[in-house]
């Protein structure tokens, strides 16, 4: 009977839910509002509602950021979505009573929803700055309870959001007329339930929305007729929709013919689930795809178009490979085709030239970063040294090494290249297909999604930011990656300094991403040797001028060449043809912002490809197949006076070995112009038939170019002989070009020391290079990479009195070499400080290495220097306070022990002192300390405090520290638990503390556990053993549980990586560094294979299951009772330097030291993951898993 009421009352409100009161009509009484959890159904709402079937409204209100409703910027109100997650039924969704979409479809054609994930736009204008904003849903659900079976909604801008999880209000029936306008509406106060109003960086995972937002775009011919070029130019439509869509990469073949990259899958991968990500759309996915075919199958192609009636128009199309994801490159071989498939670099064999792939493609490179696809590495382009460069953008992650198909051919592979070569943001790396080496050829740029290499063989990317066209890269360079926060440091420690991008005095918008140099002869002569740049904001493209500054280069614009009023041409890349045309690939959107494409503001089915050429032609002239002339008859094409034609033809004839063609090209090297000798020499290297002794030849050519490339390849070689080495020298001595000087300081960094060394000591001598942009900082990188190899030949060259009369030597390199030498740490770079300083032969010299020497200081103890650099610091006239204490000039140790006790003085100041006094064992130290230890409130004084105490016995110490332990912060207790483990007397009174029950077993951290039986003394180690059984017996609690238990909780959801970055700061960060944040304990984290989730846990929760090499934890017993564990962070013949779990670095004489041996268990405590709750053990894998820093 009430089956059949509740049916009747269903029938009856869904009439109303179809016809409703008359527009206009009042209700008769005010709508009943319940209170109901989202995510969740509305049979939560109440006992009344759980049988309920029908019409129901859900609402809330939110009140968003301002600047999602008042910018300027179209980014910003443009870009506001809320996502709704497995709708039960189907509904419309209103923002203040205005309609953006329906999910499934509602009554009289009712449809529920199937999509598991809907994103539908707000759109400008509907949301109301200052007011609660009211979301609601009118839904319908006839056979259960209808609601949000997923996530709770999100209200996402695009890099803020907020999840509407928590109490919604649900009415039961319609709302029609006057009501619904008036339960509708923004409210101008907080309402007393359901207002949403806390906003976090965006880190919901994202999936692909069944409703996208294409945006608008002109049909190709009304868009190519709102081209506006300049005079002497004229615009062509080449392709557009349905040939093509999403063309992302341009290239030709050596018949001429255009390859096309359409990115149809972007931005989604197929096939894999985002698990995290940050503000930035960096993402975390389930897992890594495998290599097509075996992968996910996506939706990217390679296309090729051809004119098969020479009319000049490309009429025939052929699919040469598709169901790719995320296909960003694509370079055609001899005998098949290299394409970027991140994480792989793939290569498909094509020997019969069909323009079908002979079956699967071979592997060559993997780990390429995927979590972020509008970053990925990109733009592949034959080097003219037969290597394949290829560029990486700012957003992404690697750890690159060779593939299931090479790597057992890689006879004598380095290890690293197994391991994997990590990077980090933008860089251009190149990779050798027959030698099978991959390498970052240099690091840093912009987001770098482009490369050209002109015809001098000098390689540039754009920029994606403003005030400069791009970059020029250097071999072995390091450029400004942009925001550190949010791209990390430079891999090198050791840098310095940055180099810049060109320069320019024109007020340069962003941006341009790529540009091509032109180096052919159809456009009109005054295009030649300028840059086309590509603008996809403001929709252009633009030549300027570009010319040599010193060792580099500066751009000047001229004007814009291309430029439309439709708002969707988006250029992202530009090519010139074998024609000598310009080609511009057209993405083809309203919106370009990647956050927008991620969103599902994208129509994947657009796209277009355009052609520039003179204004005076009707079609550019024919191109001649080069795949059909003979080696001899490629020879003479490395005259041509087109650069594609000598590229081609070079390429060509990189695998021929016929001796004549050989020597063909030998008689070009030799008697031809200075372009063609360089084509040749490129040729016979490419080849792979030239020595050393050959490549020394050029040396002496009267062309830089040639030289500088000589230069190069000499290095790149596996060995240099001496008598080579020393043609460099005389060349480094001489060398009047600026740009050769650059690349003989990137070649002496990869050459040997003994050869590398005289290289740079001829190289610094000039004064002019000291004011250049980029030969300083390339000169210092090439001397540092010496430094731990030829330590010695590095200081004899500073030996010289004479060289510090160089402005090279005196302002950029022996500043820098004495902070890196001071930064380590390490007695040996000490006592090279202290050599530096005696070697400096005037005040001046000796005040810039102090300023660097003090720079390197900066938060770092000087108590461990060694009396050779006390002794040169003294010298200097320089010497501070803690130095003339570690000197024992009695003055100083008073002035000190005044100076720690005022608690108004700078507590890092203190601190310092007070290290320093407790390693000369100053008289009076003690009574200073434990008076300071029982009233101080600086956590890092105290710690000093107690670290200091650990050189001195006095029965006093323990009872004092034991007294003030309750009150000491948790980090300061364990410093403090650690000094009472050190010494037998000391740990008698812990352990009586332990046994009377004023300290817990369990606020004793593992690490002072192993101290405590560690201790020469039986009595010590059978009190111990009965607080903490497992101690003795070795083991390490059921991590196999712990284990468990942490893997189904990161099955089970999803984390929040901002949240996981403070725990890991208050947990993991104590030890380790990550992303340049947290302690110096255990190993940098920053470059291991953080992807791999399941081996972290493992790691986590069983610290001792495999410990890295270099952090085994060391037993100390020392002549004077203490027992120290730690791990050896730095020793010489005369000290070590022993690292506790506290972080604490503790010096001793190798005399003091009567034991010394290695332990099997990590200092790392095991537990970690015990007080978190399931969602922190996600948001902490999120952090750990995320590539690059956070960046709020």
């Amino acid at each position: 009977m009430r089956q059949f009421s509740t049916s009747i009352a269903v029938l009856a409100l869904m009439s109303m839910a179809i016809a409703g009161p008359a527009r206009g009509q009042e209700p008769s009484s005010a709508p009943q509002w319940h209170a109901v959890e989202v995510p969740g159904t509305w049979d939560r709402a109440g006992a009344e509602l759980r049988d309920y079937r029908g019409l129901a409204w859900y609402r809330c209100y939110v009140k968003v950021p301002d600047h999602w409703i008042t910018s300027p910027r179209p980014l910003w109100v443009e870009s506001v979505t809320i996502t709704f997650e497995h709708v039960v039924g189907a509904c419309e969704v209103l923002v203040n009573g205005t309609s953006i979409g329906s999910i499934g479809k509602l009554p009289p054609q009712f449809a529920p929803a199937e999509a598991p994930v809907v994103r539908l736009k707000v759109p400008p204008g509907i949301l109301e700055e200052g007011k609660y904003n009211c979301i609601a849903l009118r839904m319908y659900s006839p056979d259960a309870p209808g609601g949000f079976q997923g996530r709770a909604p999100v209200i996402a801008g695009y890099y803020l959001e907020c999840r509407l999880a928590g109490v919604w209000e649900l009415h039961a029936g319609d709302l029609a007329g006057a009501q619904r306008d008036s339960q509708l509406g923004p409210l101008a106060e907080r309402p007393s339930r359901a207002a949403f109003d806390s906003f976090t960086e965006s880190t919901t995972p994202l999936q692909p929305s069944a409703v996208t937002y294409p945006g608008r775009h002109l049909p190709p011919a009304e868009s190519l007729a709102a081209m506006k070029t300049a005079s002497d130019l004229r615009v062509e439509l080449l392709l557009a929709e349905p040939d093509i869509a999403q063309p992302v990469s341009l290239s030709f073949d050596p018949r001429g013919r255009l390859w096309v990259v359409e990115y149809r899958q972007y931005p989604y991968p197929a096939g894999l689930r985002m698990v995290s990500r940050d503000k930035y759309y960096r993402a975390v996915y389930d897992t890594v795809p495998p290599p097509p075919p075996d992968g996910p199958r996506g939706a990217d192609r390679i296309s090729i178009h051809e004119d098969s009636d020479g009319d000049g128009m490309l009429d025939r199309h052929t699919v040469f490979v598709d169901g790719l994801n995320i296909a960003t490159s694509v370079l055609c071989d001899a005998d098949g085709v290299w394409v970027l498939n991140p994480p792989y670099l793939l290569f498909y064999p094509d020997r019969n030239h069909d323009d079908v792939p002979d079956g699967d493609p071979e592997v060559h490179l993997e780990g390429f970063g995927l979590e972020d696809t509008h970053s990925v590495v990109n733009s592949l382009r034959w080097g003219p040294d037969g290597w394949i460069y290829g560029a990486q953008g700012s957003t992404v992650t690697s750890h690159v090494r060779l593939g299931r198909s090479v790597r057992p051919a890689a006879q004598g592979a380095a290890q690293e290249q197994q391991a994997g070569v990590y990077h980090e943001a933008s860089a251009i790396w190149r990779y050798h297909p027959r030698a099978h080496r991959f390498e970052i050829f240099a690091e840093g740029g912009g987001n770098a999604f482009g490369m050209e290499i002109d015809a001098a063989g000098r390689l540039y990317s754009g920029h994606n930011g403003g005030q400069t066209r791009g970059y020029y890269y250097m071999q072995g360079g390091y450029y400004d990656k942009g925001v550190y926060g949010k791209f990390g440091a430079p891999s090198h420690p050791f840098a310095f300094g940055l180099l810049p991008a060109m320069a320019t005095e024109d007020d340069i918008p962003r941006f341009s991403h790529t540009f091509v140099k032109y180096e052919a002869h159809l456009l009109p002569p005054r295009y030649r040797g300028g840059l086309l740049s590509i603008d996809p904001l403001h929709q252009q493209v633009m030549l300027s001028s570009i010319s040599a500054t010193g060792s580099t280069f500066a751009t000047r614009d001229i004007e814009p060449v291309l430029t439309t009023t439709d708002l969707a041409f988006r250029p992202v890349d530009i090519q010139v043809g074998p024609d000598g045309a310009v080609y511009v690939a057209d993405f083809c959107e309203e919106f370009i912002a990647h956050g927008q494409h991620f969103q599902g503001q994208i129509d994947a089915s657009t796209g277009r490809v355009y052609r520039l050429i003179p204004a005076d032609r009707q079609r550019p002239p024919p191109v001649t197949d080069l795949a059909e002339q003979s080696p001899r008859q490629l020879v003479e094409y490395l005259q041509h006076a087109d650069e594609w034609y000598r590229q081609t033809a070079r390429q060509r004839l990189a695998r021929e070995n016929d001796p004549a063609v050989r020597q063909q090209v030998m008689a070009l090297a030799r008697g031809a112009d200075d372009q063609t000798a360089l084509e040749a020499l490129w040729t016979l290297y490419a080849q792979g038939g030239l020595n050393g002794d050959e490549l020394a030849q050029w040396l002496s050519h009267a062309s830089p170019h040639l030289r500088r490339w000589a230069v190069r390849l000499i290095a790149d070689q596996p060995s240099t002989a001496p008598a080579i080495a020393e043609r460099l020298v005389a060349l480094a001595a001489r060398e009047q070009d600026a740009e050769v000087r650059a690349q003989l300081a990137a070649s002496a960094r990869r050459l040997p020391s003994q050869a590398a060394l005289p290289i740079i000591g001829r190289l610094w001598n000039r004064a002019e290079d000291a004011t250049d942009a980029c030969i300083p900082l390339m000169l210092w990188w090439a001397l540092e990479a010496h430094v731990d190899q030829a330590r010695e030949g590095v200081l004899a060259l500073l030996d010289d009195p004479q060289v510090w009369q160089y402005p090279l030597v005196a302002e950029h390199i022996a500043p820098r070499l004495m902070r890196r030498l001071a930064a380590t740490g390490r007695r040996q770079d000490w006592l090279a400080c202290a050599r530096l300083l005696k070697a400096a032969p005037a005040p001046e010299h000796r005040q810039r290495l102090m300023d660097a020497f003090d720079l390197a200081a900066r938060g770092r103890s000087l108590a461990q220097l060694p009396e050779p650099l006390l002794r040169e610091l003294a010298r200097s006239g320089q010497a501070s306070l803690s130095l003339q204490v570690r000197l024992g000039q009695p003055a100083a140790i008073q002035q000190a022990i005044r100076q720690i006790r005022r608690a108004d003085s700078d507590p890092e100041q203190r601190a310092e002192l007070v290290r320093v006094l407790a390693e000369v064992h100053a008289q009076g130290a003690v009574e200073a300390f434990l008076e300071i230890l029982e009233s101080e409130s600086s956590d890092v004084v105290l710690q000093a405090v107690l670290t200091g105490l650990q050189n001195f016995s006095d029965p006093r110490i323990a009872r004092v520290v034991l007294q003030r332990l309750d009150s000491l912060p948790p980090d300061t207790q364990r410093v403090a638990l650690s000094l009472l483990a050190r010494r037998a007397n000391f740990a008698s009174r812990l352990l009586d503390g332990l046994e009377m029950g004023a300290i817990h077993p369990s606020a004793v951290p593992p690490d002072v556990v192993m101290q405590l039986v560690a201790l020469d003394d039986a009595s010590i180690r059978e009190r111990a053993g009965r607080l903490w059984p497992d101690a003795l017996a070795g083991g390490s609690g059921d991590w196999q549980a712990q284990l468990q238990r942490a893997t189904r909780a990161v099955e089970s959801g999803d984390g929040n990586p901002y949240a996981g970055r403070q725990l890991f700061l208050q947990s993991c960060g104590r030890c380790h560094v990550l992303f340049g944040e947290g302690g110096r304990i255990g190993p940098d984290l920053t470059a291991y294979q953080r992807n791999d989730w399941q081996s972290m846990l493992l790691h986590i929760v069983n610290p001792s299951v495999e410990v890295r090499e270099g952090f085994e934890t060391h037993l100390v017993l020392t002549a004077d009772g203490r027992t120290l564990t730690g791990f050896v962070v730095d020793q010489d013949a005369g000290a070590v330097v022993l690292r506790g779990a506290d972080g604490q670095d503790v010096v001793l004489s190798r005399d003091d030291i009567e034991v010394m041996k290695r332990q099997a268990v990590s200092l790392m405590p095991s537990g970690l993951l015990d007080p978190l709750s399931d969602q922190q053990i996600r948001d902490l894998l999120a952090y750990l898993r995320n590539s690059q820093p956070i960046a709020r």
